[in-house]
């Protein structure tokens, strides 16, 4: 079995879902659509990304939280929390630092200035 197919569909997998259906997603939901075995999953992923699988997941999400800022600086960050699928705001603004070293009380203070310059 090549790991890169295994990684490669699941990416594949995790870009393609809509908003909805990311909300939910977790690594035993990627690997039951993919057949796939859990630890098989997640080894070739770790090993062939350098990231865990649940860590990717959470990266797409905060990209996604970024471009929903971007189309509507109005939007309330506890929306785009709940709309992601975060367990709560305060969840969700670490995973926004962690992953943009920045908070997104703040990114969106910067975005809404710089429409303003």
């Amino acid at each position: 079995m090549k790991y890169f197919n295994i990684t490669e569909k699941s990416i594949e997998y995790i870009i393609s879902r809509s908003k909805d259906q990311i909300k939910n997603l977790d690594k035993r939901k990627i690997a039951r659509e993919l057949g796939l075995d859990i630890q098989i999953l997640c080894s070739s992923f770790k090993s062939e990304r350098g990231i865990s699988l649940d860590n990717f997941i959470s990266k797409e999400k905060i990209y996604r939280a970024v471009y929903a800022f971007e189309n509507n600086l109005n939007k309330s960050i506890e929306d785009i929390a709940g709309e992601l699928g975060f367990g709560g705001v305060d969840i969700f603004c670490m995973e926004f630092e962690k992953v943009l070293y920045i908070g997104p009380h703040l990114y969106k203070n910067i975005k809404k200035n710089a429409l303003r310059s």
